[in-house]
């Protein structure tokens, strides 16, 4: 078993970056759902006024942008993690 060196900063900064990533993925789930419920309503909807129903259309899409940009965020939260421990990992000699 290999034993690293992590300091008390390295195992916050690791601890954080998982926990944003998780955030960022969790807030991403919850805005692509929630686009996917305005779309459920909107084809179930009937008699709505049409500039209703262009505005919540409009409303889906950016809770879809917005996703994908939370989805993004995690994943490049979730690289500087594993850039992190790469680092923590190369730095470290073993003799």
């Amino acid at each position: 078993m290999k034993a690293y060196p992590v300091t008390d900063g390295d195992l916050h900064s690791i601890g954080a970056l998982s926990g944003l990533a998780t955030v960022a993925f969790s807030i991403g789930t919850g805005l692509l759902g929630y686009a996917f419920d305005v779309t459920e309503s909107l084809s179930m909807a009937s008699g709505v006024a049409t500039e209703t129903l262009g505005f919540w259309s409009g409303i889906r899409w950016g809770f879809v942008i917005a996703a994908v940009v939370c989805y993004a965020g995690g994943i490049v939260l979730w690289r500087v993690r594993g850039t992190t421990i790469k680092e923590i990992k190369d730095n470290t000699s073993f003799d």
